[in-house]
């Protein structure tokens, strides 16, 4: 029976809460509207912010058709990379590019009511700043329109004057001028402007922190940026595509233009060459008068042509390695792509080549997406350095046995002239000129084949991405909601009295009523509630205290109804054979009521003839 009891009394009515919570139904209304004014307020003071979107294709360069003879090289330089590309698009210095392009540095808000208005391009007037050495990159200073020709300039001390539209004046150290907009008497003509310079690095940081790139499929990318004006999100998403393009362009070009840059350093040095043998054959026709190569040297060069056209083709090969190798050579301590498709009859230097000129790639993708000390960019440094050991080795070892293989030939070329020691000096020697002249003229014009086969693969590069959907937004502001923050500062308002109310029931200790006595288990009996009595001025010629007699006829009747009823039950519980019992008050206490009870009963008992003797006692 006791555990029923103490169970009912932990258990919570739900009823008696709510009653006991409407009775303080004022707390609620007065939380919930100062609640509810404070968020209409910071919603009236926060700016609006827009969201901008846009979706965009990562071209895979595998469906792209070449030609046989660049089918290699261009799937080199299209390769890419989705994790990349990612890292690319949300690089720090692309963002400073197209903060630097669309001048998103320069922030221009009006103050309406309450709130600061981004214009962006709506702004009556654009600033524009002569980028200096050593000019601030960050100061705000305030613009008023006077009239169609001057406007009203106002700096963050204090200091004001009025300009012509167009005139350089000096801000903070910083050089600017101003031009009207076609808004120039728009919404903010008249009113104060307040433009803001930040530097174009905490610029750029900020756009990347709301800057969301997404990989929905394949290689598809949604781009998404948060802005406080929807047409700068738009042009900072639809320019972050364009530099991105223009980043990949110049970064896949960069092997094609070393190596345009190669072939016609090498065309300069062999034409110098071959005009230089051309003169001699010349100066050595006129000299000697001959102008006919009799029949013993017609039957030479008949005899010995196999071995001329190999002398021929081991000496381009030997010079294009010599020629690569010094180039290896001189850019050793660099990290610069190696020229390829070069002419070289040599499968192994060509991979190791290719091999090379992709980690170069991949080293200069690294480096923009971190640092220098990026154990990633270690990681590949340490690659490159013995695969291009491995290269001059290789180019080396090429050199040796063409060496050897020219040696043959030429010893077989001396064995064949032997046969024709008749043959005069003269031809000899012309002969020996014009061998000359063929090597240069073969190898200027292999030359000039791949520079024209280097100029179609640089006009094979292709943008990395494509816009599917051009960057837009909803003019609708994304926050702040006005709905949402003021039903959540109402919630907010009814939650505080609440929580408080009920935190006050499980913390007070006090017995108020005869329920909390139940709840309590308490085994004393229990015989009366009396009602609280608020005492009442004395009147004149009154010898009582009015606050101690409040019972009577004409006394407050509940209370008058309660002794009575306390005086029964008194009556009930007086043990047998006990004529005068004693009646003790007590509490732990001062003004507890002691004496106001034991008048006012004294009081009932004496209506109905009852003896008892009373005694106060404090505990």
């Amino acid at each position: 029976m006791q555990n029923s009891n103490t169970s009912n009394s932990n258990r919570v009515n739900l009823v008696d809460l709510f009653l006991y919570l409407l009775s303080h139904w004022y707390w609620f209304v007065l939380c919930a509207a100062l609640c509810g004014g404070y968020a209409y307020y910071k919603y009236a003071q926060t700016p609006f912010t827009y969201r901008s979107d846009a979706t965009v294709i990562i071209k895979d360069p595998s469906s792209a058709r070449t030609t046989a003879s660049m089918t290699v090289y261009s799937s080199q330089i299209n390769r890419i990379n989705m994790t990349n590309e990612i890292l690319q698009l949300r690089s720090k210095q692309l963002m400073q590019q197209v903060v630097e392009a669309i001048d998103a540095d320069v922030n221009y808000t009006l103050h309406i009511k309450l709130r600061d208005v981004e214009l962006y391009k709506l702004a009556p007037v654009k600033m524009h700043i002569l980028r200096e050495e050593g000019a601030p990159e960050a100061f705000q200073l305030t613009v008023t329109t006077v009239n169609p020709e001057k406007i009203q300039v106002q700096l963050s001390d204090g200091r004001s004057a009025a300009f012509a539209l167009g005139d350089t004046i000096s801000v903070y150290g910083a050089h600017v001028y101003f031009t009207a907009t076609p808004y120039y008497n728009g919404e903010g003509a008249g009113k104060p402007v307040t433009i803001t310079k930040y530097s174009v690095a905490n610029a750029a940081s900020a756009f990347l922190s709301r800057l969301k790139v997404n990989q929905s499929d394949g290689t598809i990318l949604q781009l998404s940026l948060q802005d406080y004006s929807v047409w700068r999100a738009n042009d900072i998403l639809n320019t972050l595509v364009d530099k991105y393009n223009e980043d990949a362009i110049r970064e896949k070009n960069r092997i094609a233009v070393n190596t345009a840059q190669f072939i016609n350093e090498r065309l300069l040095i062999i034409q110098q060459e071959l005009g230089g043998v051309e003169d001699e054959i010349a100066r050595f026709k006129t000299s000697e008068r001959i102008m006919n190569v009799d029949q013993a040297t017609t039957q030479y060069l008949n005899e010995n042509k196999g071995y001329n056209d190999e002398i021929v083709k081991v000496e381009t090969q030997i010079k294009l390695a010599e020629y690569l190798r010094d180039y290896i050579t001189n850019s050793f301590e660099s990290y610069e792509p190696i020229p390829v498709n070069t002419g070289l009859d040599d499968a192994r230097i060509s991979n190791e080549i290719t091999q090379y000129n992709t980690l170069i790639l991949q080293r200069e993708r690294l480096l923009d997406a971190s640092s220098a000390e990026s154990p990633a960019v270690k990681q590949v440094e340490g690659t490159l350095l013995p695969l291009r050991q491995s290269i001059l080795g290789s180019i080396n070892n090429l050199l040796t046995s063409l060496e050897v293989r020219r040696g043959d030939l030429g010893e077989l070329e001396r064995e064949s002239l032997r046969k024709f020691t008749a043959m005069p000096s003269k031809a000899r020697q012309l002969l020996s000129i014009e061998r000359q002249q063929k090597i240069k003229e073969s190898l200027y014009l292999y030359l000039l084949n791949k520079r024209e086969e280097n100029a179609l693969t640089q006009s094979m590069v292709d943008n990395n991405a494509r816009m599917i959907d051009s960057a837009s937004g909803s003019t609708s502001p994304i926050y702040p909601s006005r709905n949402k923050m003021l039903l959540t500062a109402i919630l907010i308002g009814l939650l505080i009295p609440g929580v408080i109310l009920v935190a006050r029931i499980f913390i007070d200790q006090k017995i108020r009523s005869r329920k909390d006595l139940e709840d309590a288990n308490c085994a004393v009996p229990f015989l009366a509630e009396l009602p609280k009595v608020k005492a009442n001025k004395k009147k004149r010629g009154e010898k009582e205290d009015p606050k101690y007699t409040a019972y009577g006829h004409s006394g407050n009747k509940n209370l008058t109804e309660s002794m009575r009823l306390m005086a029964t039950n008194l009556n009930f519980m007086k043990p047998e054979g006990c004529q005068n019992p004693v009646i003790a008050s007590t509490s732990f206490n001062a003004s507890a009521g002691k004496t106001f009870v034991t008048v006012n009963l004294a009081a009932c008992l004496a209506d109905a003839k009852k003896t008892y003797g009373f005694r106060q006692v404090r505990s």
